[in-house]
């Protein structure tokens, strides 16, 4: 998506459209990948010296459930989505800016604090380019533990049948943590 700025000249614009899942290019077996467009409802708004752009993207993804092992379809969706750009001093070159966050770099035994440097938004001085950053925070906006329903009850953890397909005729484990309070009985000595 890319965002012209001569069609900012003040005030807001939003931007509705999609991009193809593709531009989440990740290693194949990586777990991430989406199987349906990126929908993206952005709010651009250029005020002096600034660019911000917030809005929600969203997309369906191929996910495996952490419970049961079984494949499904699952949204995947960054609805704070939110990036800012600065005016460089020159009044043309748009620039992205980086978090405000200081990077601790030990030289030395010393810790030394320094902002990380700005990059330019793209090769142009006329647009932004948020492709790259649509990637990002739809790779961030994947379930850390994917679960196919809240209602999921796993794996059999003795015979690894699904049990949200069949019964388990396994007998549950022995709990023998308070087993040694049987043997005591009111009047009996402690072991």
């Amino acid at each position: 998506m890319i965002i012209h700025l001569n069609e900012l000249t003040s005030g807001s614009r939003v931007y509705r459209g999609e991009d193809p899942p593709d531009i989440v290019d990740v290693e194949p077996g990586s777990g991430l990948r989406l199987v349906a467009p990126i929908s993206y409802v952005i709010k651009a708004t250029r005020i002096p010296a600034m660019l911000l752009v917030t809005g929600e993207l969203a997309s369906r993804a191929e996910l495996r459930c952490v419970r049961c092992d079984t494949p499904f379809i699952g949204e995947v969706r960054d609805s704070q989505f939110e990036r800012s750009w600065e005016l460089t001093p020159d009044g043309l070159q748009w620039v992205r800016s980086m978090d405000d966050d200081p990077v601790e770099e030990v030289m030395d035994k010393k810790v030394a604090t320094a902002k990380r440097p700005a990059v330019p938004a793209s090769e142009g001085r006329d647009c932004v380019d948020l492709t790259g950053d649509i990637r990002e925070a739809m790779i961030l906006a994947f379930p850390g533990y994917p679960v196919c329903s809240p209602e999921c009850k796993g794996l059999c953890a003795t015979c690894g049948v699904n049990l949200n397909e069949a019964a388990c005729r396994c007998a549950p484990p022995d709990d023998n943590r308070w087993a040694i309070l049987n043997r005591w009985a009111p009047g009996s000595r402690r072991p």
